[in-house]
């Protein structure tokens, strides 16, 4: 009989917690452990991330879970601190219909129990919609919901890239990105493979457009660890747009990981996108991503149901490179129901107050 047992991610060690990682169809990139140390870097991001062992087989590893203490903002620190675990919790493929049941039983009383004496009102879970084990719609059912998570599940846009060359992917993307694109290249705009060298070209370009659009930048450590770690282990490409003279005015980090591509980060200026340069790095890593051999490329969150305004703005320029719809399971276990619902009925008011 399986006897399970919990160690914090310290205790289970990066050489066994890594052997998971790469070998669970269930585990992606957010799993790595160069990846929750990246997490680790943001503003008020405290690592609670554990395995589970099997004490009856001396202490196997069957089960790994990034997870992630957000404390609310103050005054209200105490009201607003949640849980998040992009990835969600991933196991060995080894294990049995019936130690996957009581693995999910187990999981599900272990998260409530850490939320409830970390005071949290939620714990909000992801699985990426890249894992092999769901990226061709293997499972159809939200594996949150067997966590006794709500589903908040969206979507994300996806380009298959199985079974395409260059030509047949030119003809794939859409027409008003194909003009972007030959825009900026009738404009001298070019694209280079990035380094290391660029991480403060990055970072300046960063600061610029939080500036721009209003937002918190994150921390410098974050963008170091892609620019070093993630590049250095091969799970990373960066992409520089620059213009003929050389300038960087974009800066894109893509993640990759088990045969798949996900837009990860980018920063860049007015210039950018004004000339179409954003578009042709698109077009470019797509290209590069063909000559890697992968298959999948996630291009970001699908916001659908957008009829106008920013969201729809970004969700129709990942789908105009040839990007179709994916499910994307999330799940939210709600551990202090009045709080999230006083939290909910708020962002609602300012959503429609938005949209007067």
């Amino acid at each position: 009989m399986t006897e399970f047992e919990v160690v914090s991610r310290a205790d289970c060690g990066a050489v066994v917690w890594d052997n998971l990682a790469k070998t669970s169809a269930m585990a992606w990139f957010w799993h790595l452990w160069a990846s929750v140390d990246a997490f680790e870097t943001w503003n008020g991001a405290i690592d609670h991330s554990f395995a589970i062992l099997d004490k009856s087989s001396g202490g196997r590893v069957l089960c790994i879970c990034p997870l992630f203490l957000f404390n609310g903002r103050k005054p209200f620190s105490s009201l607003l601190s949640r849980l998040e675990s992009t990835g969600g919790p991933v196991w060995d493929g080894g294990l049995s219909s019936r130690q996957v049941s009581s693995l999910y039983k187990f999981l599900s009383d272990l998260l409530v129990q850490k939320a409830r004496e970390l005071r949290v009102y939620k714990v909000d879970i992801s699985f990426s919609p890249l894992s092999p084990y769901l990226v061709d719609g293997a499972m159809s059912i939200n594996p949150a919901i067997y966590l006794g998570a709500r589903d908040t599940s969206t979507h994300s846009w996806i380009v298959d890239l199985r079974e395409h060359n260059q030509e047949t992917l030119w003809q794939k993307i859409e027409h008003r990105s194909r003009k972007a694109v030959n825009k900026a290249r009738r404009n001298g705009m070019v694209v280079r493979t990035a380094s290391a060298q660029d991480l403060d070209a990055y970072l300046k370009l960063h600061r610029e457009s939080c500036a721009r659009l209003g937002i918190p930048e994150k921390p410098a450590t974050y963008f170091q660890s892609i620019f070093t770690t993630h590049l250095e282990q091969g799970n990373a490409l960066i992409l520089a747009g620059c213009d003929a003279d050389g300038t960087v005015h974009a800066l894109h980090t893509f993640a990759i990981a088990k045969g798949a591509a996900l837009y990860w980060t980018v920063a860049s200026d007015e210039i950018a996108m004004q000339s179409g340069l954003n578009n042709l790095v698109q077009w470019e890593a797509m290209v590069r991503f063909l000559d890697m051999g992968l298959s999948f490329y996630e291009n970001g969150e699908a916001f659908p149901g957008h009829q106008s305004g920013k969201l729809k703005r970004i969700s129709d320029f990942k789908k105009g490179f040839g990007a179709d719809l994916h499910p994307y399971f999330r799940g939210t276990l709600i551990t202090r129901e009045v709080v999230y619902a006083s939290i909910q009925l708020a962002k609602a008011i300012l959503r429609k107050r938005g949209q007067e």
